[in-house]
């Protein structure tokens, strides 16, 4: 019913951690972020924004700022801004997750992602939306192999 981008949650809604899935019947993203108790989320929010159904390379930007009451979980797809979603009332557990990152695929025995993810970044910093469209940019000149739109 989902594939997974990245999962660092051991598949438990327990844990702390936090997921980053596609949807299948809808292609929408949904992004869910764990505290470190059953049910206890700080988001489990699902967008509207589709992921494109056609097997193109495709630069998929995720920020989130736990410092902003709305509006902190941010979504674009190939330099352009898609949607944005927001944390849930429960504070973030800064505890590190206790399950090793997994990309492409979901914790459990099914929900892997049926496609190629050829370059993943995780930063520090929180990028503006002006930044991420600079980024692209500069990814769509250093890899013209990968024919991004």
């Amino acid at each position: 019913d989902h594939a997974a981008l990245l999962d660092t949650s051991g598949g438990s809604s327990s844990s702390t951690g936090i997921g980053l899935y596609i949807l299948a019947a809808t292609r929408t993203y949904k992004i869910f972020i764990v505290k470190g108790s059953a049910g206890n989320y700080v988001s489990n929010a699902v967008t509207t924004a589709a992921y494109p159904n056609n097997t193109n390379f495709h630069r998929l930007v995720i920020t989130y700022d736990q410092t902003l009451a709305s509006a902190n979980i941010n979504i674009s797809l190939d330099g352009a801004f898609v949607g944005s979603s927001n944390k849930g009332v429960a504070a973030v557990n800064n505890a590190p997750s206790t399950y090793a990152p997994i990309i492409g695929r979901f914790a459990g025995p099914s929900g892997a992602f049926d496609g190629v993810i050829a370059e993943y970044l995780i930063y520090n910093k929180i990028f503006s939306v002006a930044e991420v469209a600079q980024n692209y940019l500069s990814a769509k000149r250093r890899m013209p192999w990968a024919n991004l739109p």
